[in-house]
This record gives structure tokens, sequence and C-alpha cells, in this order.
């Protein structure tokens, strides 16, 4: 009976300690934005400093990238200006 019991015990204790140690860790289950490579803590992975998705590694966005998604997009602006137009002349005079 003695032993049996050491024998729950001490699996009960392996369970614990396992649990305890891949609770923290930053992984698909826990995390839905990146994980940071220093702490492995789950971020949301929506801004430059820390960006990506699906538990990757946070990666931080270049100075010309905006971070979307999860991902680092190259952001910008563009425009243009357009116009256009014709001036028709003409006439004539018809008689008859």
């Amino acid at each position: 009976m003695n032993r049996c019991f050491l024998l729950v015990l001490a699996l009960a204790a392996t369970v614990t300690l396992l649990g305890c140690g891949a609770q923290g860790r930053c992984n698909p289950l826990t995390c839905g934005g990146c994980c940071d490579a220093t702490s492995d803590r789950c971020e949301v992975g929506n801004t430059v400093t820390a960006c990506g998705a699906k538990a990757n590694w946070c990666l931080p966005c270049a100075s010309f990238e905006s971070c979307v998604e999860g991902a680092c997009v190259r952001s910008g602006s563009g425009g243009g200006a357009g116009g256009g137009g014709q001036v028709g002349q003409g006439g004539g005079e018809a008689s008859g």
C-alpha cells in the first residue's frame, strides 16, 4: 500500500511539473499573435516593433513598412491628378 501511494504521488508530481513548464511557453495553442524571442511571451503582433502571427517570432518592420495582419508590408502614399478635356470649335452656316 505504501509503494502504491508513493508511485501515485511521484506520478502526480511529474505531471504537475510538466504542466508548469509548458504553461508559460508561447505556441500556436496559446498565441494568436507573435512570440517575443527574448521573453517567449505572446504579443498581439500588430505593431511595427513586434509584427507577426500564428505564434511565429515577432519581427520589427523596416522604417518604410507597416504591420498589417501580422506581416510587414511596404507602406507609402501615391496619387496623381488627372484631367482632360477638349474644346471643340467649329462652325459654319448652311444656307439653302
